[in-house]
């Protein structure tokens, strides 16, 4: 009788142990070969799952990326101020110590080209996915704070600012070498709380 396999369960495995090895070797030094017979399965069971590494790298990051935002939403949801929900919202930029973070954001790093020049319907829709839910989180800090001080309703446009000016720093720390993203976002995010305290 052939053994009856969980497919969701199997690609879950595959996922993980691809996600250690990415971040111990990178995605660059990632050998697709070696790691299948890693599996110790064939070829052809491994490209049932998956049929080249962008695709199983794909995957591996938009995992990581769900399970990351529900434990960051998570995160927020345990914040009691304006400042400290900011701040827990971009701790995935900020937080150097939290291992899930670091190691999220080196795979990712390795493998931007993907995302950004990626003609595949999946990862499209995968992005606007992410940024949907992004927005949606940092929608509600934002009005949240709003509600409370009485602000105006214009204050509103900074959450979407706030996103932008993050992503945007980002990028310059993967071009040039001497950008301390880490100081230059928490100032940033330091300057809307201090605005916020009207």
């Amino acid at each position: 009788m052939p053994k009856i396999v969980n497919s969701e369960a199997r690609i879950e495995q595959i996922c993980e142990l691809a996600y250690s090895q990415f971040a111990e070797v990178g995605v660059e030094n990632f050998s697709l070969n070696a790691f299948i017979a890693a599996l110790k399965m064939s070829k052809g069971q491994f490209y049932h799952y998956f049929k080249t590494k962008d695709d199983l790298a794909f995957e591996v990051v938009k995992r990581k990326s769900y399970n990351l935002i529900v434990y960051a939403k998570d995160e927020v949801a345990k914040q009691n101020n304006f400042k400290e929900k900011l701040f827990k919202f971009f701790a995935y930029h900020l937080d150097d110590t939290d291992q899930a973070y670091h190691l999220c954001n080196k795979i990712v790093t390795d493998i931007l080209h993907m995302y950004l020049n990626s003609t595949n319907p999946h990862i499209r829709e995968f992005n606007e996915e992410i940024y949907s839910t992004m927005f949606k989180m940092i929608d509600e800090i934002f009005e949240d704070e709003i509600t409370k001080k009485g602000l105006p309703k214009e204050y509103k446009k900074y959450a979407r600012i706030a996103v932008a000016v993050a992503d945007g720093m980002y990028f310059q720390s993967l071009m040039l070498s001497d950008y301390d993203f880490k100081k230059e976002l928490t100032s940033y995010l330091d300057d809307i709380v201090e605005m916020f305290n009207v």
